[in-house]
């Protein structure tokens, strides 16, 4: 599939038509790529957009007016061409119509609209979705970027925390082996603005914060230094996920999170599910930076 580039003074982009994934994101100041390799033998992905479904869907389905449709984790967008909109040196957009293919998974008139937009050091990803159809239409939205950690040969992944903006009392939410949301929490940061990466961090799973008060959080090395910046207001959670042994940490913003084990087939049940009526719009954004 082909691949878009976007280039200022500071960054440069890779862009896959295929699920407008961003592929690279490399910082022409010290030459260090950001975007996770996508090494097949950890995870075969770089940055995949999630929608219309945020996670895994209960026995892999869901229900719309009584009628079952086949649904796979994060939705069927990653695995979906994208046409071109507009395109400069600085920016792009990208779009996914519903089509045959979505329809037997999600019985809804839509446009699905991905920006990128450089400015500075900054990369501003950006949604819009319309539904142009003539019912009420469910979504959820979220991404998945997987940052390469350490930023440079001679660290460590242990090197490394997660700050937030402000000092986080928080529970995380636990995943059954099907991905599901078990009903249960454990207690994960109490007061307290940080937390180190390490590679059995994530040995259950993703740490998954609900309704999370942050908007903003860094990748840095403890010591001081390179931060990478996501800010996600927008966005009420945020998952924070990586496959045991990767070098890479994917900051996660979602409207939305997966089934319940226990949730009702309706699709309208959803964890915040946004209900789009005919002919309106829905928009949100998140931004990377990369602060030197």
């Amino acid at each position: 599939m082909k691949n878009l580039t976007l280039e200022n003074d500071h960054l440069n982009v890779k862009i896959s038509v295929l699920g407008a994934e961003l592929r690279g994101l490399l910082d022409k100041r010290d030459g260090v790529e950001h975007i996770w390799e996508a090494d097949p033998k950890f995870w075969p992905r770089h940055a995949p957009i999630l929608f219309p479904c945020v996670g895994e869907s209960k026995d892999g389905k869901i229900n719309v007016d009584d009628q079952d449709y086949q649904m796979g984790r994060h939705g069927f967008a990653r695995h979906e061409a994208f046409s071109i909109i507009t395109q400069t040196k600085e920016s792009v957009v990208l779009e996914l119509k519903s089509n045959v293919r979505t329809r037997v998974h999600f019985p809804f008139e839509f446009s699905f609209r991905v920006g990128y937009q450089l400015a500075g050091e900054k990369l501003i990803q950006s949604f819009e979705v319309v539904n142009t159809g003539s019912a009420e239409m469910g979504f959820q939205l979220g991404g998945h970027p997987a940052f390469s950690v350490p930023f440079n040969k001679n660290e460590a992944y242990a090197d490394y925390e997660i700050q937030f903006d402000s000092p986080q009392t928080l529970k995380r939410h636990l995943l059954t082996d099907e991905g599901l949301y078990s009903g249960e929490t454990r207690a994960f940061l109490d007061n307290e603005s940080s937390f180190g990466l390490y590679y059995d961090l994530f040995a259950e799973d993703a740490l998954v914060f609900k309704n999370i008060p942050s908007k903003q959080v860094w990748i840095q090395h403890k010591n001081g230094g390179k931060r990478l910046q996501v800010d996600y207001e927008g966005f009420p959670h945020l998952g924070i996920w990586s496959i045991p042994g990767a070098d890479y940490v994917c900051i996660e913003p979602w409207i939305g999170c997966a089934d319940m084990a226990n949730q009702p087939p309706d699709f309208k049940q959803k964890d915040s599910l946004i209900m789009l009526p005919a002919g309106e719009s829905f928009a949100s954004c998140f931004t990377i930076s990369l602060e030197v």
